[in-house]
């Protein structure tokens, strides 16, 4: 089941420690008090709420906020909290999520996400960071994969990303990848982009038309059972997909139905 907005406003608060959703609500009563009591002074506040004068005292009397609320403001302002399956916005966060877990990470320490440029065209990654509002900027190094970066608001989008969306923290090899949930709630065609925008990222053709197949790398017998799944369940024929050892195959209608460049919603 799709979060709803407070579970996922509550997701997004965790990002930053435990008592930060209790500061969002303190705040918020904070900012309703003012609004119903125009006269009454932080002392007023403090009393008649049970809070301490110093906690809030930046709250009244300046446009300050805990970095949760600014985040969750950020997220509305963006369309992300409130966009729904077969919303360009979310098609475009769903794409963003499966690529970062292809060929990303989301850095530990400021939660800034990269997606490595790997797809055989990456416009629809530069495409997918515009229509979440963050924009991009690349970064180029010699003999490595240029990678790709928001150019504003980028740790809001990697708190949201991990918090609500269930993306990795840190390098992939430290992590427990696994699919989220929300993803096998989701319509068939937004399961069939994060499953071509998985496939295009990561997948190796192998020769033409023949097959293509995955590397397994590090993560749990688990995950690589689950993302098969995935696969098949937006593939007419599930019999081309194969799991063998470190090794998934798509060969057959599941690689002619996967291995397919992902498009966003008009």
């Amino acid at each position: 089941m799709l979060p709803g907005r407070l579970d996922k406003e509550l997701a997004l608060s965790a990002t930053y420690d435990t008592s930060s959703w209790q500061r969002v609500r303190d705040y918020q009563r904070v900012r309703d008090y003012q609004l119903a009591n125009p006269d009454a002074s932080k002392g007023d506040a403090a009393g008649d709420l049970d809070l301490d004068p110093n906690y809030i005292h930046n709250w009244w009397y300046t446009d300050a906020r805990p970095p949760a609320v600014n985040a969750i403001m950020t997220t509305g302002e963006h369309g992300w909290i409130e966009s729904e399956p077969g919303d360009r916005v979310f098609e475009a966060l769903t794409l963003l999520h499966a690529w970062l877990i292809a060929g990303g990470s989301i850095n530990g320490e400021d939660f800034m996400p990269v997606w490595s440029e790997l797809a055989p065209d990456n416009d629809v990654l530069v495409d997918a960071l515009d229509v979440v509002g963050v924009g991009s900027t690349v970064r180029t190094r010699d003999g490595r994969v240029p990678e790709r970066r928001p150019e504003s608001d980028g740790a809001v989008l990697g708190r949201y990303l991990a918090g609500v969306l269930g993306a990795p923290i840190g390098t992939k090899v430290e992590t427990a990848v696994r699919i989220p949930r929300w993803l096998r709630d989701c319509p068939w065609d937004t399961r069939l982009r994060w499953a071509r925008t998985y496939v295009v990222v990561r997948g190796v053709d192998e020769s033409g038309r023949e097959g293509l197949y995955l590397r397994k790398g590090e993560r749990s017998a688990d995950y690589w059972a689950d993302l098969c799944d995935i696969f098949a369940g937006v593939v007419d024929d599930p019999g081309g997909i194969g799991l063998v050892d470190d090794t998934i195959t798509l060969r057959g209608a599941a690689y002619d139905e996967l291995f397919v460049l992902p498009a966003l919603p008009e």
